[in-house]
């Protein structure tokens, strides 16, 4: 009697070891098959968003023309100008147009931007009333817009580099003079650059 009860204890050991593991092997398929899905459905949404972001600048770059004055029109509302200023004359020319320097506010108008310069152009971006707080011209923050597009290798910006201007780098731009057009510099507001002027509508 005993025997026979240790024999169909062996047995549903048996089973229950194989039933066992056939859900170890079930769950490791499904596991499996969820993380190829899940890594799947995340390139797609970033191919969505390279694609969305590529055929914006396609129908974006449809819309410029050089006027009759020298300067690059894009959208009906950006300027690129012809010639340089420092920023502070840049932003007066921007205003005699109606505009003022351009509010960089998404990578998709960061990525705009750059397709169209070939030299570093000012923004609308500076420290000039409290060093550290960078404010655009029309008065928003980089901590209320939420972007930011600083050169971050090596010699991180801003820095306020002193040597060539004792009263530091309170003015941004878009690139710089190694052809680093990609991220935003700080400058000293004195430098001559070309620059960006935007009309709101």
């Amino acid at each position: 009697m005993v025997l026979m009860q240790l024999s169909d204890q062996d047995i549903n050991n048996t089973i229950m070891e194989k039933s066992l593991k056939e859900l170890t092997a079930n769950f490791t398929t499904v596991r499996d098959q969820l993380s190829f899905y899940t890594v799947f459905e995340r390139e797609l949404l970033e191919f969505k968003d390279k694609f969305d972001r590529l055929r914006s600048l396609f129908y974006s770059a449809q819309f410029c023309h050089l006027s009759k004055d020298g300067w690059t029109v894009c959208r009906g509302m950006i300027y690129f100008s012809a010639d340089k200023q420092n920023w502070s004359k840049s932003r007066d020319v921007c205003i005699s147009k109606g505009a003022d320097l351009v509010t960089i506010t998404s990578q998709e108008e960061q990525d705009f931007l750059v397709s169209k310069i070939k030299e570093t152009h000012w923004i609308g971006l500076n420290d000039l009333d409290t060093e550290g707080r960078w404010v655009w011209v029309d008065n928003q923050t980089l901590e209320e817009t939420g972007v930011e597009f600083w050169f971050g290798s090596g010699q991180k910006e801003p820095d306020n580099w002193k040597v060539e201007d004792p009263s530091g780098e309170n003015c941004g731009s878009l690139g710089d003079s190694n052809g680093n057009l990609h991220t935003w510099f700080d400058g000293s507001c004195k430098k001559q650059k070309k620059f960006i002027c935007e009309k709101k509508n």
